[in-house]
């Protein structure tokens, strides 16, 4: 791993006299990221966002300044704007209208145009603002990109890995080789998930560079229903009324990309066989992906006694009236790194059913917070839900255990962490 020095501060900072209260620097972070939300979606990546913002506010270690460096996906993202204190530099490139990784097979074309543009938009706001640490979001396809724009501008790099950088983009060939080469370059390697953290010994990262923290989520607006299960019922009943839902039967909620490795054609496997077995069970779709119209077209000729619902993405306000609206939160994903959704569900109170995979049980507690399944067991899944749904009760415990301890999964402790980690590579351990 290469270790680059600080920069002096450009302008001189006063010695504190005896007595007098310390002086606190300012220092910038140039973020390079692989998705950031937008006017046009507001909810896109959107823990990115809410991570960077939390570590704005000055402390007694300082304060920072963040640029972020991002992909245009349509044609109505702006080049260039503020958003909550945050200057945000956009790329173009051939996208179509899709995010890089809605692309099934991203052609030279696609590649070639966003590597470049992100890597000219990247170097022009380095120079302009001369970053003292640059942190890259995703290691691919965000790490090369960030390891090349470190190197000339010789600061320090500090990469974080979401999970399916790792698990699902370049495992072989050539962008085998310039993941690992990112990974080098880099001071820091932060993990969302320990099983990650693992997973990247293996790659060659050395555990002392390691670090690992999930993302974290606004526990404001994603909070736990006070009182007994009866209230929480009330409070289900409120959030249906606000979404103009009028069914009350027993929902099942799933929040993330329609695509395979989120496990949804299990979820909708499951979903039918509890339908012709009897179960009256309500069934959302919260998102968007590639899947979405197969999923329309082989669960609508399914519903008889269940709904199914495809509200598309939803901003983070009525995100969370998804959340206390539904009765059980259902995430079958294939690998995983640690989900923000399922971090959200259980700040709602709303209890699991997801895939023993990646970061998952690092945050829920099986049988306790919800249940653990294995992955691509539509069958296993099916079992599960049934049991759930057949015995009310225990989804109150689940619930009645969130209401008592709720889980701390706070973007303002998690930003708290991640400062300090940047601190520490830009020279004050």
């Amino acid at each position: 791993m290469n270790s680059t020095h600080k920069r002096p501060s450009a302008e001189p900072q006063p010695a504190a006299s005896s007595g007098a209260d310390p002086v606190l620097t300012t220092r910038r972070v140039l973020v390079l990221t692989a998705a950031y939300p937008a006017e046009s979606s507001p909810e896109r990546a959107v823990f990115v966002e809410n991570l960077t913002a939390a570590m704005l506010p000055v402390d007694e270690t300082g304060g920072w300044e963040a640029i972020v460096v991002a992909p245009r996906i349509v044609s109505t993202d702006v080049r260039r704007e503020a958003r909550h204190g945050i200057e945000v530099c956009r790329f173009s490139y051939v996208s179509g209208g899709r995010r890089l990784k809605e692309v099934a097979r991203p052609n030279l074309v696609i590649l070639g145009t966003y590597f470049l543009s992100a890597l000219l938009t990247g170097l022009r706001s380095a120079i302009r603002s001369w970053p003292d640490v640059i942190v890259a979001h995703w290691v691919l396809p965000m790490g090369p990109i960030a390891a090349l724009i470190a190197f000339v501008v010789r600061r320090p790099l500090v990469i974080v890995v979401h999970g399916s950088d790792i698990n699902r983009y370049g495992t072989s060939g050539f962008l085998f080789w310039l993941r690992r080469r990112a990974l080098a370059r880099a001071s820091r390697v932060v993990a969302v998930s320990q099983a990650l953290a693992e997973q990247l010994s293996e790659l060659g990262v050395p555990s002392e560079l390691t670090s690992h923290v999930p993302m974290g989520v606004d526990t404001e607006l994603f909070l736990a229903p006070g009182g007994n299960a009866a209230a929480a019922r009330q409070r289900r009943d409120a959030a249906r009324a606000d979404l103009q839902i009028s069914s009350d039967r027993p929902a099942l909620l799933f929040v993330g990309d329609l695509i395979v490795d989120k496990g949804v054609q299990e979820l909708a496997t499951a979903w039918k066989e509890l339908i012709a077995g009897g179960c009256e069970v309500d069934l959302w779709f919260v998102g968007e992906g590639p899947l979405k119209g197969c999923l329309k077209a082989e669960l609508g000729h399914a519903a008889g006694v269940g709904t199914v619902l495809f509200p598309g993405r939803v901003p983070q306000r009525q995100l969370a009236s998804w959340y206390h609206a539904a009765d059980l939160f259902v995430l079958p994903s294939h690998a995983e790194g640690t989900p923000v959704a399922v971090m959200e569900a259980l700040t709602c109170g709303l209890p699991i059913v997801a895939s023993d995979v990646g970061g998952i049980p690092e945050v829920v507690r099986d049988g306790v917070t919800g249940r653990l399944v294995p992955a691509r067991d539509p069958a296993f899944l099916r079992r599960t839900l049934a049991d759930l749904l057949s015995v009310p009760e225990k989804l109150d415990r689940y619930g009645e255990e969130l209401r008592r301890s709720p889980v701390q999964h706070s973007v303002e402790q998690r930003a708290g962490v991640f400062r300090t980690w940047l601190n520490e590579v830009c020279g004050d351990a």
